[in-house]
């Protein structure tokens, strides 16, 4: 079974049973996911052990938009970000700019789970220093709305339930982008191998009935 994992310590990510649907004709290979049309597949997020977070897709699938958002998120030009905090104490000055991009349903539909990736640059001059330290964090999200509904039987999000891992670097970061590449492209494997086979089965007959 096609399953890719990310690792954080005991935190762990992982996506599998992906199933392909294509624009095209459908005894015909893949080579990306721009040919696909509807990508299923499952992620479950576990500590250890134990699942603290499962989800599948149905019409809005993320895991192959993701390594775009991550790659966003790490070049993001902070000289536009939002200043979250701007402190001078005598000589002690610390500033922090902070940037997010959000992955989620299209047309705001929320009916499907989430990523949220947070960027907080620290810019740190204790008193006896004479350059500040400069380093950045990053926080994700992944979460997804709980429906229900309301007297009138229309759906509302009014609480959902999340997954925030913090204290994330750059390289951890990357890693989950490669992880996601790869589940991707072993998905496509998959598919084109599915199509040979079926191309093998077909031929057997004829085979065996010259």
């Amino acid at each position: 079974m096609t399953r890719r994992t990310w690792r954080k310590g005991d935190l762990l990510i992982s996506y599998g049973s992906p199933v392909i649907t294509t624009f095209g004709d459908d005894n015909e290979k893949i080579e990306s996911m721009r040919d696909v049309i509807y990508f299923y597949y499952d992620i479950t997020i576990l500590h250890g052990k134990k699942t603290i977070f499962s989800a599948c897709t149905h019409d809005f699938p993320k895991v192959q938009n993701l390594p775009s958002i991550i790659d966003h998120i790490l070049t993001f030009d902070m000289a536009k970000a939002y200043a979250l905090e701007r402190t001078v104490d005598g000589g002690f000055v610390r500033n922090i700019d902070y940037a997010q991009i959000v992955l989620e349903d299209a047309f705001g539909m929320d009916n499907e789970y989430y990523y949220k990736i947070e960027r907080y640059d620290y810019s740190v001059k204790q008193e006896d220093e004479e350059s500040p330290k400069k380093w950045s964090e990053y926080t994700l999200t992944i979460g997804r709305a709980l429906l229900g509904r309301d007297d009138d039987s229309v759906f509302r999000e009014d609480f959902g339930e999340a997954i925030v891992i913090k204290y994330l670097t750059a390289e951890e970061l990357m890693a989950l982008k490669n992880t996601a590449e790869a589940f991707c492209d072993a998905a496509i494997r998959d598919y084109n191998e599915g199509l040979e086979e079926d191309e093998y089965v077909d031929e057997i007959p004829d085979r065996i009935n010259p």
